[in-house]
């Protein structure tokens, strides 16, 4: 398959947080500038104020942006996949135009057939509007930011995915889909799928609870050790689901759609370096930290 703009775009974000890995693991003592690339969230180092490296923070509850966007735009190719698959009408030649411009669309033959691209658009819908559902009403974002740079990317990532799913499917020309295209890899992959996607919303919610009182209210914006589910075999649950889904997601799609392998794995590179930074700082910040928890895949890593 030819390379396309998508194809570099995931394999630049690949080669960039492998580079972090290095830094990471090699250079600690790396420049404040870089420290500020590795690092968001409760892991990122406090700035005074006067540091001019504060320019470049964007406060985390900025996170529900991404969701935002994702549910919108995510809608809106899942709307011209239902019109082209079921309804047989041709997607907007501007929306074809761009596609291939990005991508090697059309594929000829289609990695991925009508129902399986309809059915992972589908679960990334579910996925976008819950951890949307979640920024706004179970999360309690404390004071930390992100860099300007995680929050540009992210915003990149949501468009890109939904782009990257349906590049590979069948031509966008009216032609219907056909249910004898059902088959057990969507079965697998969507109970993987469920599976994960209540392991994760479980995991938010221990994190959410950790900050309220058993009334319910908000008494903290404090970190403590956060213990149940998945939090008792890994430091990051909520990351080895997030995993898990797009694993799924590749699953259903069957096993020769090309760049769902590349998105998993940048879901594995990215989170990864993500876990191992949140593992160590929980370690660190907490001398009672359960020694027995894992980074990121239970007993592996």
């Amino acid at each position: 398959m030819d390379s396309c703009l998508l194809e570099v775009f995931w394999f630049s974000l690949i080669s960039a947080f492998l580079l972090g890995w290095t830094v990471y693991s090699l250079f600690p003592s790396a420049p404040d500038f870089i420290q500020d690339l590795l690092h968001y969230g409760k892991c990122k180092v406090v700035r005074d104020d006067r540091s001019w490296l504060r320019v470049f923070d964007i406060p985390k509850r900025w996170f529900s942006h991404f969701y935002y966007e994702g549910v919108v735009w995510n809608s809106f190719i899942l709307l011209v996949a239902l019109l082209s698959y079921v309804g047989g009408v041709p997607a907007f030649w501007w929306f074809q135009e761009a596609l291939s411009f990005l991508s090697t669309y059309p594929v000829d033959p289609p990695t991925a057939d009508h129902v399986s691209v309809l059915l992972a658009l589908i679960l990334l819908e579910f996925q976008f509007l819950r951890r949307l559902w979640e920024c706004v009403y179970v999360s309690i974002f404390s004071d930390v930011s992100v860099h300007l740079v995680h929050y540009l990317l992210g915003l990149v990532y949501y468009l890109a995915v939904p782009l990257s799913i349906i590049a590979e499917g069948p031509k966008l020309d009216g032609t219907r889909l056909s249910l004898s295209d059902v088959r057990w890899s969507h079965v697998v992959g969507t109970g993987l799928f469920i599976w994960s996607f209540w392991q994760q919303n479980k995991a938010h919610i221990i994190l959410a609870n950790l900050r309220k009182d058993k009334r319910g209210y908000v008494v903290t914006r404090g970190h403590k050790i956060p213990y149940g589910g998945w939090f008792e075999y890994v430091s990051n649950p909520h990351y080895l689901a997030e995993l898990l889904m797009y694993l799924s997601i590749t699953i259903v799609l069957g096993g020769e759609h090309y760049l769902s392998y590349v998105i998993l794995g940048y879901i594995l590179v990215e989170l990864g370096l993500c876990g191992w930074i949140t593992h160590n700082w929980y370690r660190t910040k907490f001398d009672n930290y359960p020694s027995s928890r894992s980074i990121l895949i239970p007993y592996i890593f």
